[in-house]
């Protein structure tokens, strides 16, 4: 079971040019989702999401926080290109 890296993807982040604003807005989104895969998606963890997934997770943000849901996907995005997945990280945008 592999959960978030949080310091791992602080610093990807942080190399990538990312101000400490944005890296803990990316940090809290992608907690967000790792919650929402446990709780919603039967005890998913973030790297068996697929883009299913991730379109549930973003209809749930827009029903529960009737938001835009485009904060989510910048964070969630920046996981999944620290995690090297380009199936998720090209779905996102």
């Amino acid at each position: 079971m592999r959960l978030l890296d949080e310091e791992g993807f602080q610093r990807f982040l942080k190399r990538g040019g990312r101000s400490q604003r944005v890296v803990s807005a990316a940090v809290a989104r992608v907690e967000e989702f790792e919650c929402y895969l446990k709780e919603k998606r039967g005890g998913k963890e973030l790297d068996a999401a697929n883009p299913k997934d991730l379109e549930a997770f973003i209809a749930w943000v827009e029903k529960e926080e009737a938001m835009a849901a485009k904060k989510y996907l910048l964070g969630i995005r920046y996981y999944y290109e620290y995690v090297s997945n380009e199936t998720m990280s090209n779905f996102v945008f």
